[in-house]
């Protein structure tokens, strides 16, 4: 698990593409590797670390730690991969098998939702979209206990992410006063798969911008179309210029703003959509 990739954890690490490949070959159950993984050494301690520091500091404002937050991002960049590339056998989509993958799943994401890294609230969320997608929860909705669970995390990551979005909750991204022994906060790597799309997107036009002579645009004509181009750029240059260097705090929490709006415009209707039952699709709707 502590195999991560080169470069600020955006380049590919064979290695550890190896290792899910032999992961996914083996055909375990989404439910066994998400038990394997609750039980790992390192999600232990990482939950132990966070109730103690809520112990320690229960109302004053979150101090991040950026080798926590590289960490879990790289417990869910693997497990966002193997569920990605992972084998459905029909099975699977019995409303038992289901009851019992849920279950697995809310009581491991349980683990992280008290972190304070907005890394991992993007992570979460898009991690139970995922899986949402792949395993439908509606047909066991009608479990209180489950729905009661699976809701109540939803929800509160949601609004997490909408009150770092707003800068509506005070976070140090680095502790001050802290020596130069404790690594600097910058923006984590590996990025959610949105802002990684993001990414791209930002790294083709950085790309195409230097190929072009002067001021000339190629993407055409329609003046509108160029605005939207150049307004999505200007954002995108926001989010990542110099992102693997910059620990200003002010700018870090700039950045994390964009990265949660750009998240819930891409996955918060539909986590929604897809973890509540029909007939009330419609509320929902109405109070995203």
């Amino acid at each position: 698990m502590r195999e991560c990739q080169k470069k600020q954890d955006l380049s590919v690490n064979p290695r550890l593409m190896k290792q899910i490949e032999i992961l996914v070959s083996m055909n375990v159950s989404t439910e066994m590797f998400l038990t394997a993984l609750s039980k790992n050494q390192i999600v232990i301690d990482i939950n132990r670390e966070y109730q103690e520091e809520i112990k320690k500091n229960k109302k004053g404002p979150a101090v991040l730690s950026y080798t926590s937050a590289k960490t879990e991002a790289h417990i869910f960049f693997l497990l966002y991969t193997y569920i990605s590339y992972s084998y459905i056998d029909m099975s699977f989509l019995k409303k038992d098998y289901l009851m019992k993958l849920w279950t697995t799943a809310l009581n491991f994401t349980k683990l992280f939702t008290i972190s304070r890294s907005i890394t991992t609230h993007l992570w979460l969320i898009e991690f139970l979209n995922l899986l949402a997608l792949k395993y439908n929860p509606k047909e066991i909705l009608g479990d209180n206990k489950i729905k009661k669970e699976m809701h109540a995390q939803i929800n509160a990551l949601l609004v997490q992410i909408a009150n770092t979005s707003a800068k509506n909750v005070v976070i140090y991204f680095n502790r001050p006063g802290s020596g130069s022994e404790i690594p600097r906060f910058r923006t984590v790597a590996p990025f959610t798969p949105t802002i990684y799309k993001i990414y791209k997107s930002y790294v083709t036009n950085q790309v195409r911008a230097r190929s072009l002579p002067g001021s000339q645009n190629e993407l055409g004509e329609n003046a509108e179309h160029e605005a939207t181009h150049h307004e999505n750029s200007r954002i995108e240059r926001l989010m990542f210029r110099n992102f693997e260097e910059d620990v200003s705090e002010q700018s870090l929490y700039d950045r994390y703003r964009l990265f949660g709006l750009k998240t819930l415009k891409q996955v918060g209707l539909p986590v929604l959509q897809n973890s509540y039952s029909p007939e009330r699709i419609d509320r929902v709707i109405v109070r995203v």
